[in-house]
């Protein structure tokens, strides 16, 4: 499908998710969704010092007497025009700091008593306003937008629009609140007396669109797929967008689906669901990605000081001269190494395979306590290396099967302590090679 993209960084996405070490990423596609540039314009106040006579009007209001006070007692107390308490006693309703309904009477409103007790008036309301994208189906705001080039808008918008109707009344207080806490802009301020005080106006205006990409991944610890989108603007998972397609079965391609993992790969969920119980499975079993996972494989396979035994699925000329060579420097440190795999992909990997078995045979002959095995057998099924019989490392593990426009994922690497798994796989190999030999 034209304007599909499938460059998106999943070791970064999948960091987000708390329950990443139950998830396998299966396969990933981005897309586009609209969202349009909005103006909020709202009014603000921020509390001042009550002047002399605003003081003077709320303590009288505030006096605990026998009988009310009356606004035609304050001139004659204060020695004062009647204009000055007039005006003074205009801006305090005005304000609702005196109740106007209860006037000649003085009496505080609620707002009124919290400013009496304080001294402080809200001052004149100032207009102010902040712009945003927003998502208009859920009200999302969005501080920038983040684009690729190379994708469209998802192909079935059209679609979700009329399915599913924008979001409506979402404009109040404590979205605009929030609004100004995505944008970085604090609207409202206790401790400085600053609040809103209404909401003038709302206007859309420019349509653009933001990137999100969506991932299907294998639930381990339940033996579900799942899919789960990603919103590269917020940063997030967006489980609103993820239910919204799945409500109405909106989807790119059909779901992927899964298939029986290889003989050796059914101890990974099994691992990871009894991880997700509490046991001390967890212990047994890291995920890793990225760098990470290049970090710790190389490590365990420095640290190796018995056995090596590495299965490869296909063989690629990168792959051969990335591993050949230290496969070569551990054999000659007298570490058994054995190689077992598929198939070579292209003429460039049966070529650097032909020189490895060469460079192999030659330090064979040459060295009797050099041991390394190259054998290819139709059962790799992963991606594995097994390290003297203590850490197995699986990766490329195929979940499940899925159709264009979704591209296969270069998922994670599963790296097992647990005893009896590492012991099961590495005799697992070892009977390979002796049925080769």
């Amino acid at each position: 499908m034209s304007g599909i993209s499938n460059k998106a960084d999943i070791t970064a996405i999948l960091a987000a998710e708390k329950e990443k070490n139950t998830l396998a990423a299966i396969c990933t596609s981005s897309w586009h969704l609209p969202v349009y540039k909005q103006t909020l314009t709202y009014e603000i106040t921020q509390m001042r010092k009550a002047t002399a006579l605003e003081e003077y009007i709320m303590k009288a209001a505030s006096l605990k007497l026998s009988y009310s006070v009356d606004v035609s007692m304050l001139p004659s107390i204060m020695g004062l025009d009647d204009l000055f308490f007039e005006q003074a006693i205009d801006t305090l309703c005005q304000k609702n700091i005196i109740d106007k309904t209860a006037l000649p009477i003085l009496r505080l409103t609620n707002e009124g008593k919290v400013a009496a007790e304080l001294g402080m008036l809200p001052a004149d309301a100032v207009t102010e306003n902040i712009e945003y994208y927003i998502d208009r189906k859920f009200a999302a705001v969005y501080a920038s937008i983040c684009e690729d080039s190379q994708c469209g808008v998802h192909p079935k918008y059209e679609l979700i629009d009329k399915t599913v109707e924008n979001a409506k009344k979402y404009i109040n207080r404590k979205f605009l609140v929030e609004a100004g806490k995505t944008v970085g802009k604090e609207i409202e301020d206790s401790k400085a007396g600053k609040r809103i005080t209404s909401i003038v106006s709302a206007k859309t205006t420019d349509a653009a669109k933001t990137l999100f990409t969506e991932i299907y991944l294998y639930d381990m610890s339940k033996g579900d797929i799942v899919r789960k989108i990603w919103d590269h603007a917020r940063g997030a998972f967006r489980d609103d967008w993820a239910h919204l397609m799945d409500d109405n079965g909106i989807g790119i391609a059909p779901a992927p689906r899964l298939i029986p993992p290889g003989k050796l790969a059914k101890d990974i969920p099994a691992l990871a669901a009894a991880g997700k119980s509490g046991s001390d499975a967890a212990k047994k079993l890291k995920i890793c990605r990225g760098s990470e996972k290049d970090s710790l494989m190389a490590k365990i396979i420095s640290s190796a000081s018995q056995q090596i035994i590495v299965s490869m699925p296909m063989l690629t000329a990168e792959g051969i001269e990335k591993a050949g060579d230290s496969l070569v420097k551990k054999a000659l440190s007298k570490v058994k190494v054995m190689l077992i795999y598929g198939t070579a992909s292209g003429k460039d990997a049966k070529e650097a395979l032909d020189s490895l078995c060469q460079k192999v045979a030659k330090l064979t002959e040459d060295n009797e306590e050099f041991t390394f095995d190259i054998i290819q057998s139709s059962e790799c099924q992963a991606a594995e290396t097994v390290c003297d019989g203590k850490v197995c490392a699986v990766s490329d593990i195929v979940w499940a099967r899925c159709e264009e426009p979704f591209a296969l994922c270069a998922d994670a690497a599963y790296f097992v302590t647990d005893e009896d798994t590492v012991k099961n796989h590495r005799e697992y190999w070892e009977s390979v090679c002796c049925r080769k030999a």
